[in-house]
């Protein structure tokens, strides 16, 4: 007899599906987000061109950036593109016009975020972890040496926080405060929202909402990169074979074994909700934006 799923005592197994929306017209996609308070997606293609993408009517390219993306970000109108050969560079979106660009020396680990003053980048130069802040006007501010797998975020105010999760749990601090001392998890961290802190490890998911909450544990293989959805109450995950997934992401202590599409024929590069949490987007060898 079949084992019934629900049963199972160490596990809460997930009941919400994905169904796939749309594929926008974007070749081979690296990263993407959405635009603040609208459900408009930008999408990075590898070639360096830029799509804007309404899922109910349709996909335009803006313009044509550096080549393959890491990460980018949207803030008052500007569209920040990291490149995984460290170049940095802030564009005004409504006239498609380069504002400034900024070699890093940064080659792994990316992650660009946009601050009160400006914007910072966090990433490793093959022999440590570094962040570096610029002003709005692209002048370095700060160039900072941090530990191993840190992350970098912003508070509520705009902020920088940075976050280090250890066998002694889960740190944040403002930028610029000393983090604990001592080996880093395995996680591979990355702020998702003010507070809340997502760790990609290679059996699943751990998301903190605050320091000193019981974090929520994800089991997922190979998973690569995941997102929170913005009432952090949901976490969408993406896997090395194409997998995409979504569970619950408030459940205290309780594991999750989320159910899962294979939605892509490679590697998971970018995930993200839209910011009313009706659409998630997900990036691979095309984009799909999926219905949850």
């Amino acid at each position: 007899m079949a084992r019934d799923p629900a049963a199972d005592p160490h596990f809460l197994h997930g009941t919400r599906t994905l169904e796939a929306l749309v594929s926008p017209p974007v070749d081979r996609p690296r990263a993407l987000c959405w635009l603040p308070d609208e459900d408009v997606l930008l999408v990075a293609a590898r070639d360096g061109t830029l799509h804007h993408v309404e899922p109910a009517y349709g996909t335009r390219t803006l313009l044509t950036a550096a080549p393959d993306a890491a990460h980018i970000a949207v803030a008052r109108g500007r569209l920040a593109v990291l490149t995984h050969e460290g170049l940095l560079q802030v564009w005004a979106l409504a006239e498609a016009r380069l504002l400034w660009e900024r070699p890093t020396e940064l080659i792994a680990g990316l992650h660009v975020r946009w601050w009160s003053g400006g914007i910072a980048v966090v990433g490793d130069d093959g022999l440590d972890r570094r962040v570096l802040v610029y002003d709005d006007l692209g002048e370095r501010r700060t160039r900072a040496r941090v530990p191993a797998r840190t992350a970098l975020g912003a508070d509520a105010d705009g902020n920088l926080l940075l976050a280090r999760s250890t066998e002694a749990g889960l740190t944040l601090r403002p930028f610029g405060e000393a983090l604990p001392t001592g080996a880093s998890t395995v996680h591979q961290l990355r702020f998702s929202g003010r507070a809340a802190v997502i760790g990609v490890a290679t059996g699943g998911v751990t998301v903190w909402h605050g320091v000193g909450e019981p974090p929520v544990n994800i089991k997922l293989f190979e998973v690569v990169n995941a997102a929170l959805s913005p009432d952090e109450a949901v976490v969408a995950m993406g896997t090395r074979t194409g997998g995409v997934a979504i569970g619950p992401a408030r459940l205290g202590g309780q594991r999750v074994n989320p159910m899962r599409v294979e939605g892509h024929e490679g590697p998971v590069l970018a995930l993200a909700f839209s910011p009313r949490g009706r659409w998630l987007a997900s990036a691979a060898a095309r984009c799909w934006v999926w219905s949850y």
